[in-house]
C-alpha cells in the first residue's frame, strides 16, 4: 500500500511538472506585450511604463506591439491564440477584456474563456463636457437645458461600442433626455468638436487636454485628483451613473499560475511607487492593482451590469 501511495505522489508531481515545463525557467527570451490600441494614446503610454518595469524586474526585453482595430479585439484575439507560455501578453481595456462580448455580434474569442486575467492597472472615467457657448454651469442646469431643448441636443462619444458611448446612452436614458448620439473615431476628434461647438456635449474619457473643456461632471465613483472641484455624476443627484475605462494585463487561457503570480507581484509593486502615483494623478487615473481574481470578477460584474443597457439601446457592431 505504501509503495502504491508513493507511486501516486510521484505521478502527481510529474503531472504538475509536465503542466508547467517552462515556468521555472521563464523568461529566457523576449516577451511581446500586445497593446490593444494605437501608439501615442493614454493607454499606450501606461502600457509602456508597465512594460519597462516588467523588463527591468525580469531582466528580459519586453517588445511592445500595438494592434488597434475592432475595439481592441484584433489584439485580444492574437494573444488568445498564442501559446500559453508567458511570452505573449495583452494590455487590454474593459472593451476587449469584457464588453466586446456584449457588443460584437461575431467575436472570434470569448474574453472570459480565452484569456487569463493577470492584474488590473488603472481606471479612467469619462467626463461630461459642454461646448463653450452652452448656457449652463452645472450638470443639473445641463439636464434642465437639455429637456427644454428635447430632441435638439447632440451628444458625442468616442466610438460605437466604447464605454464613452455606453455612458452617453446611459446618462440620456437615466435623465430622460432625448438627444442625437454622434459617434467619433476616437477621443481627439470628439474633444475638438466639443471645443469648436459643432456638438453640444461630449462624453470623452478624461485625459489632460480635456481640462480645457467646460467639464460639468466625472463618471467615477469619487472625484479625481486632476479635477478636485468637479463633482461626480452621482454627487449631483441627477443620475446614479458610474462609468469608465479600466485596463490591465492578460494572457492566453491556461497561462501557468506561477507566471501569472510573478507578473502580478511585479506590477502591484510598481503601482505602489511614487512614479506610478504621479503618472496616475496626471492622467486622472485611479490605480487599481489586486489579484488575478479581482480582474476576473470585475470583468464578470461589468458584463452583467452593462448587458441590459447595451441590449436596450441596441448597441452592436457587425
Amino acid at each position: 500500500m505504501r509503495s502504491i501511495a508513493l507511486r501516486c505522489i510521484f505521478a502527481t508531481l510529474l503531472s504538475v511538472a509536465a503542466a508547467y515545463p517552462a515556468a521555472a525557467q521563464w523568461p529566457n527570451r523576449p516577451i511581446t506585450l500586445t497593446v490593444a490600441f494605437a501608439a501615442g494614446g493614454v493607454t499606450d503610454g501606461v502600457a509602456r511604463k508597465v512594460a519597462a518595469e516588467l523588463g527591468k524586474s525580469l531582466s528580459q526585453d519586453i517588445v511592445v506591439e500595438n494592434k488597434g482595430g475592432a475595439g481592441g479585439g484584433i489584439a485580444a484575439m492574437a494573444v488568445a491564440r498564442a501559446p500559453a507560455d508567458g511570452y505573449s501578453l495583452l494590455f487590454a481595456s474593459s472593451g476587449p477584456a469584457a464588453l466586446n462580448k456584449l457588443i460584437y455580434k461575431k467575436l472570434a474569442y470569448d474574453p472570459e474563456k480565452d484569456l487569463t486575467p493577470i492584474v488590473l492597472v488603472g481606471f479612467i472615467p469619462q467626463v461630461i463636457a459642454g461646448k463653450p457657448t452652452l448656457p449652463v454651469n452645472t450638470l443639473k442646469e445641463f439636464v434642465e437645458y437639455s429637456k427644454k431643448n428635447q430632441g435638439k441636443m447632440t451628444f458625442g462619444n468616442s466610438g460605437i461600442g466604447t464605454t464613452s458611448q455606453i455612458a452617453a446612452v446611459w446618462f440620456a436614458r437615466a435623465t430622460g433626455i432625448e438627444a442625437t448620439h454622434v459617434a467619433y473615431r476616437g477621443t481627439a476628434p470628439l474633444v475638438n468638436d466639443v471645443m469648436g461647438g459643432q456638438i453640444d456635449a461630449g462624453f470623452p474619457g478624461f485625459f489632460p487636454q480635456t481640462t480645457s473643456l467646460k467639464i460639468l461632471a466625472v463618471t467615477s465613483d469619487k472625484r479625481i485628483e486632476a479635477l478636485p472641484d468637479v463633482p461626480t455624476v452621482k454627487e449631483t443627484g441627477v443620475a446614479d451613473l458610474t462609468s469608465g475605462l479600466w485596463f490591465g494585463l492578460m494572457g492566453p487561457a491556461n497561462l501557468p499560475r506561477p507566471i501569472v503570480d510573478r507578473i502580478n507581484t511585479i506590477v502591484n509593486a510598481y503601482l505602489a511607487t511614487d512614479e506610478a502615483k504621479a503618472i496616475a494623478k496626471t492622467l486622472g487615473m485611479r490605480i487599481m492593482g489586486g489579484s488575478p481574481e479581482d480582474m476576473r470578477d470585475l470583468a464578470a460584474h461589468e458584463i452583467k451590469r452593462l448587458r441590459p443597457i447595451v441590449e436596450e439601446a441596441k448597441i452592436s457592431v457587425e
